[in-house]
């Protein structure tokens, strides 16, 4: 913050434009994980199959970057 310009240092947090990412953590997924109790009956029945657990991980893997990687990005907002 010390580094930043006067005007922008007496601006209120709201009128700040903040880079964040959503699922912050979700760069990588465990193939043995099990699937989340609360997804649906029909994907914990089925997620033991092979193209099922692929789809499931193609869908909830929000990030490409680790943490550190978003950092260095630029990102200071992290939702978990």
């Amino acid at each position: 913050m010390r580094d930043l310009p006067a005007d922008v240092t007496s601006r209120s947090l709201v009128e700040l434009a903040i880079p964040g990412s959503h699922d912050s953590c979700a760069n990588s997924l465990l193939w043995a994980a099990p699937v989340a109790n609360d997804e649906g009956r029909l994907v914990r029945t089925l997620g033991y199959l092979r193209f099922v657990r692929r789809l499931i991980q193609r869908w909830a893997r929000t990030q490409c970057l680790t943490v550190t990687e978003q950092l260095v990005a630029g990102i200071r907002y992290f939702d978990m």
